[in-house]
């Protein structure tokens, strides 16, 4: 692991990922699976760096399939995550919005809000760029939920404006507006000036509209 490790750090991918998969080899061998499966998620981050979208892809089912039978609720989820990223990227939302939900299922299934509130904005990103602007509405107000209940001011203000933003498409526009007011307040109470004026804005256009 750590010659992959010194090769990714130095930027050579191609080598890191042949070090990691010699070493997947050896751990399976060993029958140490989990510790097979921590090593082909480097695999996989290690071929998406190198562009290989469709090999990290497989490297990272490898590493679904391996904390399924481990039930490793974390680590499935956190894999999942990457997956869905890929396919997000790659345009496929049809795909994206499967493993979304998988997530959510999975980050429910082990308890981790933080992990639940993330899938729930995927869900709700891929709902907006299909046009379902009323689902990705009722994703985001799941999201907002979680992340309110986690307690913090900045992830909050991002959660509001997403949904003001799934009200503002519908013209909803009383709504949105009350809604970026609120997502305002907390930006003026981090004060942090570039996302206040961010916030001003969206308040600025609601009432244009």
């Amino acid at each position: 692991e750590n010659i992959g490790n010194n090769l990714y750090e130095q930027g050579e991918y191609a080598h890191a990922s042949k070090a990691y998969q010699q070493s997947v080899l050896v751990l399976d061998e060993a029958k140490r699976y989990g510790a097979a499966a921590d090593r082909l998620l480097k695999v996989a981050r290690t071929e998406y760096e190198l562009g290989n979208d469709a090999a990290a892809l497989e490297f990272y089912q490898q590493a679904l399939t391996k904390f399924s039978a481990a039930n490793n609720k974390r680590s499935l989820g956190y894999t999942l995550h990457n997956i869905a990223n890929i396919y997000y990227g790659q345009g496929d939302y049809a795909q994206a919005l499967r493993h979304y939900q998988m997530i959510l299922k999975a980050e429910e299934a082990a308890g981790t809000r933080d992990g639940a509130a993330s899938a729930w904005q995927g869900i709700g990103q891929v709902h907006s760029l299909n046009g379902n602007y009323r689902l990705a509405l009722n994703a985001y107000q799941e999201n907002l939920k979680i992340v309110r209940a986690l307690a913090n001011k900045a992830d909050e203000a991002a959660a509001l404006q997403r949904v003001a933003g799934a009200h503002f498409v519908l013209a909803e526009y009383p709504q949105a507006l009350d809604i970026y007011r609120a997502a305002l307040v907390l930006r003026q109470e981090l004060n942090d000036q570039q996302d206040t004026a961010a916030a001003l804005l969206d308040v600025g256009m609601t009432l244009a509209a």
